[in-house]
C-alpha cells in the first residue's frame, strides 16, 4: 500500500471508531437477564424438536408405502393388492393431515414472528 492509501485508510478507521463511540454512548447497551436467555435457548430447542419430529413423520410416511410396495412387487401382488393401497391411502392421508396442520400454524404465525 502506498502511504496515501495508508493515510486514508486510518483516516476512515478514526472516523468509523469516532462513530461507534457516538453509537454507544447514545444507545447504553444492557446486557439480557440470564433467565430471559434461557427461555430463547429453550423456545428455539422447542422449535428444532418439533421440526424434526415432523420431518421424521413425513419420511416415514414416504418411507413406508415404498417398502410395501417394493415387497408386494416382489411377491408379484399375490393376494396383497388390498393391502398395497390400504398403506398408498394411509400415507396420503397423513401427507394432507400434515399439510393441512402446517398451513394453520403459518396463518396464526404474527408476520414479526417469521425467520
Amino acid at each position: 500500500m502506498t502511504r496515501p492509501d495508508r493515510e486514508n485508510e486510518e483516516k476512515l478507521e478514526q472516523a468509523l471508531k469516532q462513530a461507534w463511540d457516538d453509537l454507544e454512548a447514545a444507545y447504553p447497551i444492557a446486557p439480557a437477564h440470564p433467565e430471559v436467555w434461557n427461555v430463547l435457548v429453550r423456545e428455539q430447542r422447542k422449535n428444532v424438536r418439533r421440526k424434526l419430529w415432523r420431518d421424521l413423520l413425513v419420511l416415514w410416511s414416504v418411507a413406508l408405502p415404498f417398502i410395501a410396495g417394493m415387497m408386494l412387487l416382489g411377491r408379484g401382488f399375490s393376494g396383497f393388492f388390498v393391502i398395497f393401497w390400504s398403506f398408498q391411502a394411509l400415507s396420503a392421508g397423513i401427507g394432507i393431515l400434515v399439510l393441512l396442520s402446517e398451513i394453520r400454524k403459518r396463518r396464526n404465525k404474527e408476520p414479526a414472528a417469521y425467520e
